[in-house]
């Protein structure tokens, strides 16, 4: 009789042992898988579309485009100027100041003589009242004066240059004394060469700065451009600091007929890859990555020779690269 009832124990034992580690595997396998699950990345709905074509666009709702601040536009119209770039030196113009305070001194002189000379010669002419010798004489002190005058004129042209000698001396000198305007000398390198004179030029500090704008005012009577480039004088207006005699500056001179075009912004350019592209709104909330040449740059952003089909983000182009990319991303974590 004790022999079926230990059997049976042990049976009942055997069983309880076998389903309670049934159990516990079950408990572990779901504890595994949750925490599997929870190890999982969550990847949030891709924005990104594919056509018919393979092409690829994003398709953003209003409240996505509301979140990552997008706005778009239409591309305003814009001029570029071609410029050949050069460096200039601002000059000290007192001493041109000082050689035009002598030609004016010599101009005057040389008036109040003729005038002498022409009083007197008319005196004879009409009744003797100035002898012949005094004639004589006021005709030497004239040409005194014009070769005085001369002499003042070639010192300018042979020390600045002699388109000077054709501007309005008390005007030019005037301006340089109360530094209203300073005199810069720009210099070519010999494989930049500009069929004509520039009229106007631009300045630059090393680091992109503005710092004003000049008016040409004639050939230097030597040229200092390396291997024998071109140089011209200009007068700039700008700030007197950044002009100071002695200051070396980056020049920009125009060379060549006007670009028109539009105004790409700089917001709208996004780079990947090497290449620059903006994005293009195809319709409502559908956006296209166009790439771009920018070989035209502008104060604002680059010259873009075709208006864009249909308006280009000009706010939130980096926020649509990002989530262009996402997929990418997501792929290699």
């Amino acid at each position: 009789m004790k022999k079926p009832l230990l059997g049976l124990a042990a049976f009942l034992a055997l069983a309880g042992l076998i389903f309670g580690l049934n159990y516990a595997h079950s408990l572990m396998a779901g504890e595994a898988k949750g925490e599997a699950e929870a190890e999982k990345p969550i990847l949030a709905p891709s924005l990104v579309k594919k056509a018919a074509d393979s092409s690829v666009y994003l398709e953003l709702d209003a409240a996505t485009r509301g979140r990552i601040g997008l706005k778009t536009a239409a591309l305003s119209p814009a001029t570029f100027t071609p410029e050949c770039p050069g460096t200039a030196r601002v000059l000290d113009g007192s001493g041109l100041t000082l050689q035009l305070g002598e030609v004016r001194l010599a101009e005057s002189a040389f008036e109040a003589a003729k005038t002498d000379r022409d009083r007197k010669q008319q005196l004879y002419d009409n009744g003797r009242n100035a002898t012949a010798s005094s004639v004589e004489a006021a005709t030497a002190v004239v040409k005194q004066a014009e070769l005085t005058l001369a002499t003042a004129r070639a010192k300018i042209a042979t020390t600045w240059g002699p388109d000077l000698i054709t501007q309005n001396l008390g005007e030019l000198a005037a301006k340089l004394l109360a530094r209203k305007v300073s005199l810069l000398r720009v210099d070519l390198p010999f494989t930049s060469r500009l069929a004509e004179a520039p009229k106007s030029v631009r300045f630059v500090s090393p680091n992109g700065d503005k710092l004003g704008s000049g008016d040409f005012l004639g050939l230097p009577a030597t040229t200092e451009a390396p291997l024998g480039g071109q140089s011209f004088l200009f007068l700039a207006t700008g700030d007197p600091s950044a002009l100071a005699p002695g200051a070396s500056l980056l020049a920009r001179l125009p060379a060549g007929a006007d670009l028109k075009g539009f105004l790409l912004p700089r917001s709208s350019i996004v780079r990947h890859d090497g290449e620059a592209s903006f994005y293009l709104q195809t319709a409502e909330g559908t956006f296209s990555r166009h790439q771009v040449e920018l070989a035209h740059p502008l104060d604002d952003g680059w010259l873009v020779e075709a208006q864009p089909a249909g308006p280009v983000v000009i706010e939130g182009a980096m926020s649509l690269l990002s989530e262009e990319l996402k997929e990418d991303i997501q792929l290699k974590d």
